[in-house]
């Protein structure tokens, strides 16, 4: 094995089918949680959160909101599925949600090898009549097919996914959404459109949560990342270091950038999306420094391009003065920020997150965040009936060093 390689048969476990949660329990707030402060580990529930947090946080939520992404479509030789993922062009969903009577998107198609050619048809009903919704298949790329979509009668995209679209439940459920799923995996404070998958960890909180940690000193911020797909998708190498990891965008208001930049509070990511956003300004903030277009988004690679040589603050200030320059309120851009165990943390302190799947990116995440600690965090909760991923419980986690 070479010195650099980081074998994902070491960041894996055993999970039992029992122990997935695949409904969520009636009260958001009704959720264990497992916290950690560095040496001392407790059994507590998430309502204990703003009693656990000693000191005045920055909480990060993740203000992104689930689309009704899986459409499906009767067959002659059975069901085909179509799972939005993106524009034709590689945008998030957000960019084309407003379009009216057509859009062209990328997907995942559940039955292509049936779908031989023609087009396909489903219908809806809804108080102000019914409506007819039309898929025709282009082009496969890299396991995904262009599609058009068109439907009548012409109103925004948003409102075709809402009517004739299924909530996006991850395929480790193993069952159709039903109606309660529009509401609970969907958190309380989502506002922008264009996420095809929950971050999950911000579905324990409540409007009544938020409330108790602001009136107990807490601040409480918002940026976005719309969750892609691929956060299901297991490492495909045995070094984990090999793998490509999807792409995700990101926006964060230039306001919140500055609030960053001269903070003096520890900074707690509700969701590893939240985390992966804060990170990622540091790195975007690099590249600003060295005179490149941070709006261009991190690329994978980019690791190997840029030495950390510039504190947190510096690398915000740089980004500051970018967005200043091309007078600019928010940044936008994809981040393929790929955290991995041997990675250093420059924005975030603590983290909030559920329990995530064994040879996971989410995994090695968490191993980066607490070093070899996960095992026996995730071991402890096996042990102590704790409920695993999207509508399981959750861990309070405290960055090591």
């Amino acid at each position: 094995m070479d010195q650099g390689e980081i074998q994902i048969a070491e960041f894996t476990y055993a999970l039992p089918e029992e122990r997935i949660a695949r409904y969520p329990l009636t009260d958001r707030n009704a959720s264990r949680l497992l916290s950690f402060d560095g040496s001392n580990t407790s059994d507590r529930m998430i309502s204990d959160l703003t009693e656990l947090l000693a000191v005045p946080h920055r909480i990060c939520l993740n203000d992104t909101r689930v689309v009704h992404a899986r459409l499906l479509f009767p067959h002659r030789s059975g069901q085909i599925e179509i799972f939005c993922l993106s524009a034709a062009d590689g945008r998030s969903l957000e960019h084309i949600l407003h379009e009216e009577g057509s859009v062209e998107i990328l997907a995942l198609v559940g039955g292509a090898r049936k779908w031989k050619g023609g087009s396909l048809q489903t219908t809806w009903t809804h108080a102000d009549g019914s409506g007819t919704l039309t898929a025709e298949k282009g082009e496969r790329a890299d396991g995904r097919f262009y599609i058009r979509l068109s439907w009548t009668p012409s109103e925004a995209f948003y409102k075709v996914l809402e009517q004739a679209g299924h909530v996006p439940l991850p395929p480790y459920m193993d069952r159709g959404d039903e109606l309660s799923d529009r509401e609970r995996y969907q958190t309380v404070f989502a506002r922008h459109r264009g996420s095809v998958a929950a971050p999950t960890a911000g579905l324990h909180l409540t409007e009544g949560m938020l409330e108790e940690l602001t009136e107990s000193g807490h601040l409480i911020d918002r940026l976005t990342l719309h969750v892609g797909a691929g956060t299901f998708q297991p490492v495909s190498t045995s070094d984990a270091r090999a793998h490509r990891i999807h792409g995700e965008e990101i926006c964060v208001p230039r306001d919140l950038i500055a609030s960053l930049a001269e903070r003096t509070e520890p900074i707690l990511a509700v969701g590893t999306t939240s985390l992966r956003t804060l990170e990622s300004l540091y790195w975007l903030g690099l590249k600003a420094a060295a005179g490149e277009d941070p709006s261009s988004g991190w690329a994978q690679d980019d690791l190997s391009r840029f030495p950390a040589e510039l504190d947190s603050s510096a690398a915000l200030s740089a980004l500051l003065q970018w967005l200043d320059e091309h007078s600019m309120t928010e940044l936008r851009a994809v981040t393929h920020l790929y955290i991995l165990p041997d990675h250093r943390f420059r924005m975030v302190d603590a983290l909030l997150t559920n329990f995530h799947q064994p040879g996971s990116t989410l995994l090695l995440l968490v191993a980066a965040f607490i070093g070899q600690q996960w095992r026996s965090l995730y071991q402890h909760a096996l042990e102590n009936d704790y409920r695993f991923l999207s509508y399981g419980d959750a861990m309070l986690l405290k960055r090591k060093g």
